[in-house]
């Protein structure tokens, strides 16, 4: 069964990335070189078993990315992440809530002044939507412990 699951995931990955145009296959293989690592060390800080980042770079405008890359943008989520679980109580409720990340292209909201409404966690699944210039750096971690306070 697990080994069904396995194919069934990399076939449905390999299928995306075919259907990205070749910039969008750059940016992609570049973010998931740098969250490989960044992934490793929110897992030693927090005690999580994460696998991967959701992304939609089906979605990536390279005109949108000037200034900084899709993978520096999202490392917003992993600081928040590890500055997070430095507090025992916090760490326990990162470990109960939060199951899976995301880095979405789409969706994010242009008026705020900080980013922090690009920050969220729903269900089980802690969301940046990415904006270069809206990143939620200096909110992040506020951002997540009042949605983990929830």
């Amino acid at each position: 069964m697990k080994t069904a699951l396995l194919v069934a995931l990399l076939t449905s990955t390999l299928a995306l990335a075919a259907d990205l145009k070749p910039g969008q296959q750059e940016a992609k293989a570049a973010f998931d070189k740098q969250w490989k690592s960044l992934l490793t060390d929110i897992d030693a800080a927090c005690g999580t078993k994460l696998d991967a980042v959701k992304t939609d770079f089906e979605n990536f405008e390279k005109k949108n990315f000037t200034r900084a890359t899709p993978g520096t943008v999202c490392s917003t989520l992993s600081y928040a992440m590890i500055q997070t679980c430095k507090s025992e109580p916090y760490k326990k409720a990162v470990i109960a809530k939060v199951k899976n990340l995301s880095c979405l292209f789409t969706g994010s909201n242009k008026d705020t002044k900080d980013g922090k409404e690009n920050l969220t966690l729903d269900g089980d699944t802690l969301t940046l939507r990415l904006d270069q210039d809206h990143t939620a750096s200096g909110v992040a971690v506020q951002t997540l412990k009042e949605a983990l306070d929830k």
